[in-house]
């Protein structure tokens, strides 16, 4: 089975209803994981927005599936993409391919 990796901004477009949130059809979500440090972006962000932890928490797992450990093998990884996506202005922390069209 093929799967989805959400990065933090996809989950807060989802939680945000921002625009290209509407890409991320309920399939796709069906099929979705993220990793362990998306999830902490994002429950950091929806805490410092002001939202209750306990809510912040729900919230974030709202939209996932599956949270996949970040390992120092998916460090090396993700480290190889960042250098490979800088032509197309795209960084560690950027992390909106989703919203480029690929999906």
């Amino acid at each position: 089975m093929n799967r989805v990796v959400l990065d933090a901004s996809a989950v807060l477009a989802i939680l945000n209803h921002e625009p290209g949130a509407e890409k991320l059809t309920l399939e796709l979500l069906s099929m979705a994981v993220t990793s362990t440090v998306n999830l902490a972006e994002v429950y950091r962000k929806l805490v410092g927005r002001g939202l209750d932890p306990d809510q912040a928490w729900e919230a974030t797992l709202s939209p996932i599936r599956e949270v996949v450990a970040f390992t120092p093998e998916h460090a090396r990884i993700t480290g190889d993409l960042a250098a490979q996506t800088r032509a197309l202005g795209l960084s560690l922390g950027t992390g909106p391919v989703w919203r480029l069209g690929s999906l």
